[in-house]
């Protein structure tokens, strides 16, 4: 947990019971709109210090995501709904080989919790998976909730495409709906795939779900970083006090059938 997380908890924990808390914990609450009058005052009832998606891409298109936060409540919580949202793009697209969930509760009292899990086909044939949280007992102002979600689908991205298809991006998207501090976006490819990214992060802040395509997206000034190593080619972006609701993307070209095969050769 970062510094800024501990400086938030500590603030919530204090004005949640009346006390006074400290100068930097109170500029980073304000920075993230939730006091008012040195008070909480908030529609939501938590706030992300971190909230990170991690994505690894094999040479099938294989993908597995770790969605991880640190999350602090601002009131009690006894319940509460995750959303992830897939477009399916053919009948071999999005089987959940790996699904999986782990949740640290730090507080003074032992809290644990159960998870109800929907799998919903949309009208648009894409896929939303909803997970019903509740805690008992409940969460509390000042508790910290520790997320970890990870998930893995077969053949999820285009690794090429035919040689006379026009240009096409693929997008790994992270969604933001609540304050957040701190946001990143890490995607790991094998060393040798051709890659060719989108120098900046693109955002969408329309209510739309689509997050998977990358006609939603206007190019941000957030640049993307890459990374590269005898075992993988990383595309990285860290955002600070993200808008909310809104969707920030990292998009790549995807290489032709020849450029795909050529540079996958070369790595063998």
């Amino acid at each position: 947990m970062s510094k800024e997380c501990r400086e938030i908890r500590k603030c919530v924990e204090a004005l949640s019971s009346g006390q006074r808390c400290s100068a930097i914990g109170m500029k980073l609450l304000r920075d993230l709109g939730v006091v008012k009058d040195n008070q909480l005052f908030s529609a939501y009832e938590l706030v992300f210090c971190e909230t990170d998606l991690t994505v690894q891409i094999n040479s099938e298109g294989d993908t597995t995501r770790t969605f991880t936060t640190v999350a602090i409540p601002l009131r009690r919580i006894e319940t509460r709904e995750r959303s992830f949202h897939y477009v399916k793009f053919s009948e071999d697209v999005i089987k959940n080989v790996i699904d999986s969930i782990n949740i640290q509760i730090k507080s003074r009292i032992r809290k644990n919790y159960t998870v109800e899990r929907k799998i919903l086909n949309l009208k648009d044939e894409s896929v939303l998976i909803k997970l019903n949280f509740r805690y008992s007992p409940p969460l509390e102002a000042g508790d910290v909730e520790e997320y970890l979600y990870t998930k893995t689908d077969i053949h999820l991205h285009r690794v090429f495409r035919d040689d006379d298809e026009e240009d096409t991006e693929e997008v790994e998207a992270i969604r933001i709906s609540y304050p957040t501090w701190y946001a990143r976006i890490h995607i790991r490819f094998p060393s040798t795939y051709p890659l060719n990214p989108s120098p900046h992060v693109k955002g969408s802040f329309s209510s739309s779900s689509t997050m998977n395509l990358a006609d939603n997206y206007i190019d941000m000034d957030i640049p993307v970083k890459v990374d590269k190593s005898p075992d993988y080619v990383a595309l990285t972006s860290e955002i600070y006090k993200p808008h909310f609701p809104a969707s920030y993307a990292i998009t790549w070209l995807i290489p032709s059938r020849d450029q795909f095969y050529n540079s996958m050769k070369r790595g063998t």
